[in-house]
């Protein structure tokens, strides 16, 4: 089957990533001079998740662009970072573990900061947000590094590997590939584990903002329009958080089931890995129709390319009947 090609899987990433890189590059103009003074709050915070994304999908589809040979923790590299500098493979792994954790991170400032500006500017909270921002930063950075203690001898692994997996084309062994580790089920219980916590913190913040907004004082203080703005400035941030995470956690969800259930299918594993590279495109879609200035710019800019063709269209048209006038006589 092609799929299971993995020059298949690196054109593909390539693809998306000639689609999605653009896009996402107009997402940060956006942010940066089409956001509204009303939303700076959070322009910065916006910025950075977005950063994150873009960069996570980078290193997916051009720097490293692993070929996975899933359920073994193993594989190869395809990108540049391999085949033009060759980087080292374990730190490529710690770059993509990293630039992961990073935008699940980004998610939960960005969720922690709407707490922080509508009720907690003026609480005890102010005092630790940026030192709980800074402790989380540095955890995720350095929470990957762990992975270099579970790097196993290679030439054992690699014949570990062989026998876990015994259909894996014979082509692949002659590539540069790599074991993470033999004991496949440490580094994934790591990663789980702070995926939950991240997410645990951010199930926090969220019950918080809830319990305020539903607060009789904060009802008293605020008018009807003011919420009812908050409550919409939510749901956009909620549905950018939820898709990003959604198709982060699905691709995910495969990992977890091919490693536990001893399962191979290369196609599957190359499958898995071209829907990681989709995350980007729906963030960005997402940024620009949740957020009215971002939306309301992009609607006048097709409006301003129909208008245009309908002008060139006009002229076009008034030029040739003019062409048959003079014809004519």
């Amino acid at each position: 089957m092609f799929l299971e090609s993995p020059e298949v899987m690196l054109d593909v990433l390539h693809i998306i990533t000639t689609i999605s890189c653009p896009f996402q590059v107009f997402g940060i103009y956006c942010i940066l001079f089409k956001t509204p003074k009303t939303m700076v709050s959070i322009k910065w915070i916006l910025l950075n998740l977005h950063v994150c994304c873009l960069l996570f999908d980078l290193g997916l589809t051009v720097l490293s662009a692993p070929c996975l040979i899933l359920p073994a923790m193993a594989g190869f590299p395809l990108g540049i970072l391999w085949t033009i500098f060759e980087v080292p493979i374990i730190f490529q792994t710690y770059l993509i573990f990293t630039s992961l954790l990073m935008v699940c991170n980004a998610i939960l400032v960005m969720v922690e900061n709407r707490y922080y500006q509508m009720f907690a500017r003026n609480k005890a909270w102010h005092h630790f947000r940026l030192p709980y921002i800074f402790l989380l930063t540095i955890l995720n950075m350095t929470c990957a590094l762990t992975l270099y203690y579970y790097v196993p001898d290679q030439p054992a692994a690699l014949e570990y590997v062989y026998k876990q997996v015994p259909n894996i084309p014979a082509e692949f062994k002659s590539r540069p590939m790599f074991v993470l580790s033999i004991d496949i089920g440490v580094p994934i219980a790591e990663f789980i584990l702070i995926i939950i916590f991240l997410f645990s913190n951010g199930i926090i913040f969220i019950a918080l903002i809830h319990w305020n907004m539903n607060s009789s004082t904060i009802k008293q203080v605020k008018s009807t329009q003011t919420r009812k703005m908050e409550k919409k400035f939510l749901l956009a941030i909620y549905v950018q958080a939820g898709v990003v995470m959604i198709a982060l956690l699905c691709p995910a969800t495969y990992v977890i089931f091919s490693v536990f259930n001893d399962y191979y299918n290369q196609a599957a594993n190359n499958c898995m890995f071209i829907s990681f590279a989709f995350h980007g495109i729906f963030s960005t879609l997402i940024l620009l129709w949740g957020y009215k200035p971002y939306r309301k710019f992009c609607m006048d800019i097709m409006k301003s390319i129909k208008a245009y063709r309908e002008k060139t269209t006009l002229a076009v048209g008034t030029a040739e009947v003019s062409r048959l006038r003079n014809a004519m006589v």
